[in-house]
């Protein structure tokens, strides 16, 4: 008698128990759980869906190991890629395990001037990926030197071409000119390609229309700035694998109304 009686006075007590005692989870903001609510109840359809609230759910399922919920969060994420800042996509893919939107979001931020990035963001980020970022600035910026000091090699001339030496000459001097200034600018430097429509509307000097179409071949090959986009995606790629852990969760069998 004395033993169920201590027993009813402890089932009391625990959380969990009756509405006077609530499970309270530490560390679990409301807007969290609210939305993970509005997602496993009826509320669902006529739920709007932001990006605040995408992200809540993602947390609060990767947290607590909630495979559907999980799946509807990334699928959201990832078809309104476009309405979320990159440093958000980068952050939430390391934090969250999810490879998905990695990719994408990293190469655009190594197009972001270094200065724009506060302290804020540089600790969202972490200081790894905001360590590749830097170093791959060094990088294209170094390469965006040779690539304007060095003009791609005309190395046959077209037969109508006279003048082969002043040809080059020129070729050399309106390069230097106008595409170096393009892509070095201090204030406002011109992707490869945006450099590359810009300098085909210039003069080049005694260069014949038959020589500047094959140098233009060479340009449109993207040989010059190739190399660095490869550089950017195996970098994102190195980085995915050592700082993004994508969790190894059992498939629910519940489906939230993700359209595979």
């Amino acid at each position: 008698m004395f033993a169920s009686g201590l027993a009813g006075a402890l089932v009391k007590e625990m959380d969990g128990s009756s509405d006077e005692n609530p499970i309270i989870l530490e560390q679990l903001p409301c807007c969290q759980f609210d939305i993970f609510l509005a997602v496993y109840t009826s509320r669902y359809h006529s739920l709007t869906f932001t990006n605040n609230k995408m992200v809540d759910l993602l947390c609060f399922s990767s947290k607590y190991l909630c495979v559907a919920a999980q799946n509807l969060a990334i699928h959201h994420i990832s078809t309104q890629c476009w309405s979320y800042s990159d440093i958000t996509l980068a952050s939430i893919a390391v934090q969250y395990g999810v490879r998905t939107w990695f990719k994408h979001a990293f190469a655009h931020l190594v197009e972001v001037c270094l200065s724009q990035f506060t302290p804020a963001k540089r600790r969202l980020l972490g200081h790894p990926i905001f360590i590749a970022i830097a170093t791959l600035h060094e990088i294209i910026y170094e390469h965006r030197c040779i690539v304007a000091c060095e003009p791609p090699e005309l190395e046959e001339h077209a037969l109508d071409c006279s003048n082969h030496d002043r040809c080059t000459s020129d070729w050399a001097q309106v390069w230097w000119n106008r595409m170096g200034q393009f892509i070095l600018d201090g204030r406002n430097p011109l992707s490869y390609k945006e450099a590359s429509q810009r300098f085909q509307k210039f003069k080049f000097g005694w260069m014949v229309d038959g020589c500047k179409k094959k140098m233009f071949e060479v340009i449109w090959s993207n040989k010059a700035f190739g190399i660095t986009n490869e550089l950017i995606k195996e970098t994102a790629v190195c980085l995915e694998k050592e700082h993004i852990f994508e969790p190894c969760l059992s498939s629910d069998d519940e489906s939230l109304g993700v359209d595979e």
